[in-house]
């Protein structure tokens, strides 16, 4: 392979590692796991970021106040609520 080529392969490879990294940021901000929307982002270019903006937030409502919450969260912010098992996640 000749030096234009291994130039165009470490682009297209810089380029990936930007949507890769747009994507997992986007997902980490809307409580989805990050890994698997960095590889999203890293394989499919353009898409990936724009699939994960809009997926809407991971969150899951409080049985008692009903506000939603950050689906990592153990105790409702609003109410002081104890998560247990599976609430509902919206």
């Amino acid at each position: 392979m000749d030096d234009q080529t291994w130039l165009i392969v470490l682009i297209i490879f810089i380029v990936s590692g930007i949507f890769g990294y747009l994507s997992l940021v986007i997902a980490e901000n809307k409580d989805r796991e990050s890994k698997s929307w960095f590889f999203l982002g890293f394989f499919s270019w353009i898409f990936g970021p724009i699939v994960a903006g809009i997926v809407p937030p991971y969150k899951k409502s409080c049985p008692k106040c009903g506000e939603l919450s950050s689906y990592g969260m153990r105790i409702c912010t609003h109410c002081s609520y104890e998560f247990m098992g599976k609430e509902q996640v919206k």
